[in-house]
């Protein structure tokens, strides 16, 4: 609980602003994955259909502290943050990366006159007083809402009343029909799997939130020899390839993990995307104010 009320006295002492923009902040109330990055790299892709889109993010564990912009490939992975370089990746779209969202959004602004600026893992950053709010939860947190250090949730549950949608995340178990949340309108969410590779056996490996997803996803498809977990956001070194390769076995990987890898020899990812749920009824509420 103290996280959560040093960061209530935190959001009262810092002021908030309206930018002269639509604002889309994406985030979870929870530590660990809940999807943030695949539904922003989704919603990005849906609204660069019919408008000037651009992203901002902090770039969590990048080597890197300088403002940066993604506009092309042609950039290192460790400046950026993989997250910021695969939503790039994923969707064309210039991507600014810095601590300060505010300063990058007043940036972004001026060089680019876009007309949405979503920003991905916001809901706890307060210097923007942002139009609209998306809440990404986990299905598997809803047995229990406990806030750390008693539980997985960085904010009480009554917190859902500050933003504007909520969406539940079904990863590939059996959804459930959901058309309101704590009285916020909701929808969900679902995996799928865009490529599969012909192998039998495997080895594995991520470094992500909640690895334990990703395995059960392997567990689908392939039989998995060695699993291996490493802390989100690793940085990998040559030592830990070798000792997979050791098993002379082809070696699956997210593309988040895939994208920090020099050598990639014998190593594949599977490309996850989401499925969205009653995608109108979000862009109806986006929307309820013009841009």
């Amino acid at each position: 609980m103290i996280y959560y009320y040093l960061s209530k006295i935190h959001r009262k002492l810092v002021k908030s602003e309206k930018l002269n923009k639509k604002t889309i902040a994406i985030g979870n109330f929870s530590f660990g994955g809940s999807g943030k990055t695949p539904f922003t790299i989704y919603l990005a892709n849906k609204l660069k259909e019919k408008f000037n889109v651009i992203i901002l993010s902090r770039g969590y564990k990048r080597k890197n502290k300088d403002i940066q912009l993604i506009k092309d490939g042609n950039i290192d992975v460790k400046k950026v943050g993989e997250e910021p370089y695969i939503i790039h990746l994923k969707t064309g779209l210039k991507v600014f990366v810095y601590k300060d969202r505010f300063l990058a959004s007043k940036i972004a602004i001026e060089l680019f006159n876009p007309d949405i600026l979503i920003y991905d893992d916001a809901l706890q950053y307060w210097k923007i007083d942002f139009d609209k709010r998306i809440l990404l939860i986990d299905y598997k947190n809803l047995r229990g809402w406990n806030v750390f250090p008693f539980g997985k949730f960085r904010e009480p549950i009554e917190e859902i009343k500050r933003v504007d949608f909520v969406i539940v995340n079904f990863k590939f178990s059996e959804p459930f029909e959901i058309f309101e949340f704590m009285g916020k309108p909701a929808t969900f969410i679902n995996y799928k799997v865009l490529n599969k590779f012909d192998f039998k056996d495997v080895v594995a490996f991520c470094g992500i939130a909640d690895s334990s997803s990703f395995k059960n996803i392997l567990n689908k498809f392939y039989n998995v020899v060695y699993f291996k977990a490493f802390p989100d956001h690793y940085y990998y070194t040559q030592k830990d390839l070798e000792k997979l390769k050791k098993f002379k076995l082809p070696i699956i990987t997210t593309l988040k993990d895939y994208v920090k890898i020099q050598d990639k020899e014998g190593i594949f990812y599977l490309d996850i995307d989401i499925q969205v749920h009653n995608f109108k009824r979000l862009y109806d509420i986006i929307f309820q104010t013009s841009i």
